[in-house]
């Protein structure tokens, strides 16, 4: 989807096909650009987010006790909240690069059933 390349920006994707017209055209090319641009931050933040507040309540359900969180308890929230921000990280990039594909199959077959 993407490479990392220090210091160029970001290329920008501009559909000018024949068979659609220019507001489809720009349409296609807005979205190829948000999804091209989509780094997994959101859905990391979500999963983040949610685990640290499923743990956290976990913790107190099961009989926790805040004067008994120590080290050893803030060692693995650290680990596992890290661990669902890159999952939530992944997760968004293989959606954005799910909905590229997506979008490019509906692309082709539109424009097939354009020719016939």
């Amino acid at each position: 989807m993407r490479k990392f390349r220090p210091g160029k920006a970001s290329t920008l994707y501009s559909f000018n096909l024949a068979k659609l017209s220019s507001s489809e055209n720009q349409h296609i090319s807005m979205l190829v650009n948000s999804y091209n641009k989509e780094c997994g931050c959101n859905s990391g933040s979500f999963f983040m987010t949610f685990i640290l507040f499923i743990t956290v309540t976990g913790y107190f359900i099961t009989g926790g006790k805040f004067s008994s969180i120590g080290f050893h308890e803030l060692g693995w929230l650290a680990g596992i909240i890290i661990l669902a921000a890159i999952t939530g990280k992944i997760f968004g990039l293989l959606r954005a690069r799910w909905k590229l594909i997506k979008l490019s199959n509906n692309l082709y077959e539109k424009l097939l059933s354009i020719n016939q």
